[in-house]
């Protein structure tokens, strides 16, 4: 049967709608740095002025670095896109277009997605592995996207985790054939060796990660940790009901061949007993074949009823502003009925899943203001009351680098707010020989310090406003 392509130009309208609705969010928003778990552009644009490798900071990494910083969040916004266009176009060929567009589409909406696509972070982007994975069998374009995924993340436990989803999801596949799951075995096996090779991180660090205890709670209270949190934040309370209600068309369907892979990541993630909420992204994909498994069940009629309501009851929080110049920036998270994040489970907390641009001009302003020497690696620029790696990304060049933390013998320059943190500082650096002066920035006094007093009257400006 010819499959209609108006759906297809639908899905390609409402992907190109859900990219601009997120180029504009990054058109208002300054911060750079929050990741989803912790900051990632740290390191990373601390290599620019050292030649960079795959294994130190990986392939997302890099790409990172060598993007022009106009594109700002956009690359992790248009590969987290391209993943899903690439899962539509599986799912599409696996099940059918309008059970694919419904699930596809509902993902930019649901909380934990759309608060990590809006972050400077692998974890969105990872998509596109998993849809080409997905997409294309043929060993020839998998065994690529393999070696990507074992070094796509400067996190190795992040590389871990994405390339054991993908050999779950070909063992899986692998209906009765021994020889070809003991295969992808033996290579999962060799692909961890090279990992851990080129990794400056030895595996006594992961074994130990393993049976690292962050819980304060029972350990058969952790094993519903994941599902728990996707229940009641992941993919929000209002629409667990429906993936609920699914369960009985897939189990009337009784066909479970797609669903097994995403089963055992979820049981392996509830064993360990190192928690962090960041770790389900390995099951975002299956999100999707889950709502197409259910869908794919139901008649057509229903499958209009059912993804009409829940695309209106997802995206309508976008729509819905007082202040229509400023668009978009509701937060889905932020509903009333959804529920507090249960820190006792995790390491880690999840921003509130706040999607909220932030704004913050004093890194841009104090670059402006200082106009720091650029052709000299050797010294360092302590940041205090500030945000270092905010200074570092919006530094156009390679030096100088920008620290939270005191590096005595690197340290050529030192810009704190409070005065307080001013007098603390002030005796630390006091057997250096430099100068402190004061100076105002956005109407916030600023001490500075060099320990060349000739380059304050020829670099610093005092500009009372320069934004």
């Amino acid at each position: 049967m010819k499959k209609p392509h108006w759906i297809d130009f639908l899905f390609v309208c409402t992907l190109l709608i859900e990219w601009w609705i997120l180029w504009q969010w990054n058109a208002r928003n300054t911060v750079l740095s929050p990741g989803v778990c912790c900051e990632l552009l740290g390191p990373i644009f601390a290599h620019r002025a050292a030649p960079i490798s795959f294994s130190k900071i990986g392939i997302f990494g890099w790409i990172s670095a060598s993007s022009p910083l106009s594109l700002r969040l956009l690359l992790p916004i248009s590969l987290g896109c391209l993943g899903v266009g690439s899962l539509y176009l599986y799912a599409r060929d696996r099940y059918d277009q309008l059970s694919a567009y419904i699930a596809c589409c509902s993902l930019f909406a649901l909380p934990f997605f759309a608060y990590s696509i809006r972050r400077w972070d692998v974890y969105a982007a990872s998509l596109l592995i998993f849809g080409l994975f997905l997409r294309w069998k043929a060993w020839f374009v998998r065994l690529p996207i393999l070696f990507l995924a074992a070094y796509w993340s400067p996190r190795t436990t992040d590389n871990i985790l994405l390339l054991g989803a993908l050999v779950a999801v070909y063992g899986m596949e692998q209906k009765r054939d021994l020889r070809q799951r003991l295969g992808i075995g033996l290579l999962m096996v060799i692909i961890l060796m090279i990992i851990f090779l080129y990794s400056n991180i030895p595996i006594e660090y992961y074994l130990q990660e393993l049976i690292h205890n962050t819980s304060s709670q029972g350990y058969w209270r952790q094993l519903i940790a994941y599902p728990e949190y996707f229940w009641d934040r992941g993919v929000g309370p209002w629409n667990r009901w429906l993936f609920v209600w699914l369960l009985i068309p897939i189990i009337w369907r009784a066909k479970y061949s797609d669903l097994r892979w995403g089963i055992c990541v979820a049981l392996l993630l509830s064993i360990i007993p190192k928690n962090n909420h960041y770790y389900a992204f390995v099951l975002w994909p299956y999100l999707v074949i889950y709502l197409c498994h259910g869908l794919h069940a139901l008649p057509q009629i229903w499958k209009i009823i059912i993804g009409s309501y829940f695309l209106i009851l997802n995206h309508a929080p976008y729509m819905l502003q007082n202040d229509i110049k400023i668009p978009f920036e509701s937060s889905v998270a932020k509903r009333p009925w959804i529920y507090p994040m249960n820190t006792d489970l995790f390491q880690t907390h999840d921003g509130k899943l706040n999607i909220r641009p932030q704004f913050s001009l004093d890194e841009q302003a104090a670059l402006s203001a200082l106009q720091l020497p650029t052709s000299d690696c050797s010294w360092e620029v302590l940041v205090v009351g500030m945000n270092a790696t905010e200074m570092q990304i919006w530094n156009q060049h390679a030096c100088p680098l920008f620290r939270p933390k005191i590096r005595p013998d690197r340290i050529g320059y030192a810009l704190i707010r409070k005065e307080k943190k001013y007098q603390k500082h002030k005796q630390s650096l006091a057997n250096m020989n430099g100068t402190w002066r004061q100076i105002t920035i956005r109407e916030q006094q600023y001490w500075l310090f060099s320990r060349a007093p000739s380059w304050f009257e020829r670099n610093v400006q005092h500009p009372e406003n320069p934004f």
